[in-house]
């Protein structure tokens, strides 16, 4: 990852608010994009009283337990299932937000738009309000300006946009002279207790039924291994033969795909979850890995079993090959920096 940081011309030093906790690596892409790169200062929701004000609203779809949710992301409180503290950077009060000067608030959660706008009409009305997409939500009809890290879409002419790629630690993804074992591991959250991913998860208990000579781990939250730190995430990833991949829906972005193809992992994968999506690119069957829906279950194991061991560092040179040339954080932070200039 690159250290440099880009002066702005017109916006310098502001206090950014943004509401990205609820997903660990998109706030620390906008720690690594706002604090390093643009060398602002960026704040994030701490505390039960945005709970409390109806203004942190990512545990309504918890129904009963969206306090218990509240409490995890608000205050770092350990969560009733023991998914894992999650630790607040920057924190900031709801009675701090009040009295502290604020020039941009970011909202990546769809139901906070109307919130944020609210707030920013109450509290800073000279504020400007930005709608982050990670995944390809319907274009809010209080959108002015638009950060995506997705795939470009129609949007109106009057929308000031900007699409790119969501930045994360590409230095401990590398690849280095890590020895390849006899592993396929998976990094799909939830992916063995989610509904939406329950074909995903059945055809991963297929395959290590019949590939006995293989290891088999799925790890994330709420997996049937468990959770792995960012650094683990990387050594496992660097260690895997191959990565199985499956997340009915995809991604707007695609943190994992993104994480997998820097690391210079050929891929299982299901070609329809990705098409038209911004991870896409580092998909194709029989180049970057195997594709579920083109030979089926039975084809890649079939592949899994006979393929060279110089077929497989090929493909892992492929993806990785088009991680280098698709992926420039410092560009994309350019970008960034022109799209502030002209917030509405």
């Amino acid at each position: 990852m690159s250290k440099i940081g880009l002066p702005n011309r017109k916006y310098i030093d502001m206090n950014i608010f943004c509401d990205g906790t609820h997903h660990e690596a998109l706030a620390k892409s906008l720690q690594y994009l706002f604090e390093k790169r643009l060398r602002h200062k960026l704040f994030f929701p701490y505390g039960m009283e945005w709970f409390d004000s109806g203004n942190w609203l990512i545990g309504k779809p918890y129904g009963d337990s969206a306090r218990n949710t509240a409490l995890q992301f608000l205050s770092g409180a350990l969560p009733n299932d023991g998914t894992g503290v999650v630790a607040v950077p920057n924190k900031m009060t709801f009675e701090e937000f009040k009295n502290t000067h604020i020039d941009i608030v970011i909202a990546s959660y769809y139901d906070h738009i109307d919130v944020y706008d609210a707030l920013i009409k109450t509290y800073h009305p000279n504020a400007k309000l930005i709608t982050q997409y990670g995944n390809e939500w319907p274009i809010h009809p209080k959108t002015r300006n638009l950060l995506a890290s997705t795939a470009p879409m129609e949007i109106g002419s009057n929308i000031n946009r900007c699409w790119y790629r969501e930045e994360f630690e590409t230095n401990i993804y590398e690849p280095d002279n890590t020895e390849r074992t006899n592993l396929i591991s998976c990094f799909s959250n939830a992916i063995n207790i989610n509904s939406l991913f329950s074909k995903d998860w059945s055809d991963f208990l297929s395959l290590e039924t019949l590939l006995p000579e293989y290891e088999f781990r799925s790890y994330g939250g709420g997996c049937r291994d468990g959770s792995l730190q960012e650094k683990n995430v990387a050594k496992t990833m660097k260690k895997s033969r191959f990565i199985y991949h499956g997340k009915e829906n995809g991604d707007g972005y695609g943190f994992v795909v993104h994480q997998i193809a820097c690391s210079g992992t050929p891929i299982i994968f299901k070609g329809h979850q990705y098409k038209g999506k911004l991870a896409g690119i580092f998909l194709e069957d029989g180049k970057t890995g195997y594709d579920i829906d083109i030979r089926h279950l039975d084809g890649v194991v079939e592949s899994l079993k006979t393929a060279s061991n110089d077929e497989i560092l090929a493909m892992g040179r492929e993806i990785r090959q088009r991680f280098i040339q698709n992926v420039n954080f410092d560009d994309d932070a350019h970008k960034v920096r022109d799209f502030l200039e002209i917030l509405q």
